[in-house]
């Protein structure tokens, strides 16, 4: 195991796409064991709300703050333990899944970045391969999600993959550069698309249990399905920018109408679909950076639009109902799809990079 993650070549985008998946399998995890927790819609949407506020905020970016999305992670299985033994009430245990989240959060927000350009410049790797990892680990985390439940085991499996990487992390400090000072720059279209999936993924879990009747094993093959998706847009047809989100509302539509298993299918091209919106995104902010600042830009921007659009509709929920939430999110579709095809003139997006 040491030779595997001390060669360059191989651990360090092993290592990498671990620790996303461990990222993954935390968020979602920890989303499933909320609703079980609270039937409040604007409490589950507080959950990715509480997960993003760091962005809100401007701290120094440093490797070092990897440190705690491993706390988060210690933090998260006492909450599960505590949670079975039955040794604290719920409300106790919402406020300290929501805690947990906003210290993950944070150390994500901390230290990705840094992270991702340190251990591009050592391993002499590309953005490519960085990206190919951690969507090859962000599907192990969804796999682990469905196969671990409960979560006094799926937190403790979070932990064991956030690890590897504290072989490369802890003997490289941060350059001292503007890109750990400065946090990237936000833009507004990126924002609004991070509004609507948000809003989706803060309302789905309550969505798989209550609506459904699932249980975490669905709601994982949910994310996994989407997961495949963003995976399989490198073999999609190019199709143009404002088309991608109107066939993103019919699946949503369908999702809703569909029964059984049969609402799981859409997640798939609407996987597809998400990921290429992403990299069309991606090539409109291609004049203000690298490769590597673009994405942050979008995932930065994605997460305040995400924030906005998980307490809108955790709001809209809590005082009508799903039945309406729902519809509204397929609207939003609608309308994304006229605004980028006023911005980027209906262009057809390029392949992922």
């Amino acid at each position: 195991m040491k030779a595997l993650f001390g060669s360059r070549s191989i651990g360090i985008p092993l290592g990498w796409g671990l620790s996303q998946g461990a990222g993954t399998l935390l968020v979602a995890s920890n989303a499933w064991f909320l609703s079980g927790l609270s039937s409040s819609p604007l409490i589950n949407t507080l959950l990715p709300v509480f997960g993003t506020l760091p962005i809100l905020f401007s701290f120094r970016r440093d490797v070092r703050a990897y440190g705690l999305e491993i706390l988060s992670a210690c933090f998260l299985i006492v909450c599960a333990f505590l949670q079975a033994s039955g040794a604290a009430s719920d409300e106790g245990l919402v406020i300290a899944v929501l805690l947990g989240a906003l210290i993950f959060g944070l150390g994500s927000e901390l230290s990705q970045l840094p992270m991702q350009r340190q251990l591009m410049g050592f391993s002499g790797h590309s953005i490519k391969h960085f990206r190919l990892a951690s969507e090859a680990g962000a599907l192990l985390g969804f796999l682990l999600t469905a196969l671990t439940f409960p979560a006094s085991r799926q937190f403790p499996i979070a932990l064991l993959l956030l690890l590897p990487l504290l072989i490369w992390s802890p003997r490289r400090r941060s350059e001292p550069s503007d890109v750990n000072n400065n946090p990237p720059p936000h833009d507004w279209i990126c924002a609004l698309q991070g509004a609507l999936f948000g809003a989706l993924f803060g309302l789905l879990p309550l969505w798989v249990r209550v609506v459904d009747g699932g249980k975490c094993f669905d709601f994982a093959m949910v994310l996994l399905a989407f997961g495949l998706g963003r995976t399989a847009c490198t073999f999609a047809p190019a199709i143009r920018s404002a088309w991608r989100y109107i066939l993103m509302g019919v699946c949503l539509a369908f999702a809703v109408l569909a029964p059984g298993w049969l609402a799981l299918v859409p997640f798939f091209p609407l996987g597809v679909l998400a990921a290429g919106s992403d990299s069309a995104l991606v090539s409109l902010l291609a004049e203000r950076g690298d490769p590597s600042l673009c994405w942050q830009i979008l995932l930065r921007s994605s997460a305040l639009g995400g924030l906005i659009g998980a307490l809108g509709i955790g709001v809209i929920t809590q005082i009508l109902s799903l039945s309406v939430a729902i519809p509204c999110l397929i609207v939003g579709f609608a309308v994304m799809a006229w605004i980028i095809g006023r911005v980027s003139g209906g262009s057809s997006n390029p392949r992922p990079a």
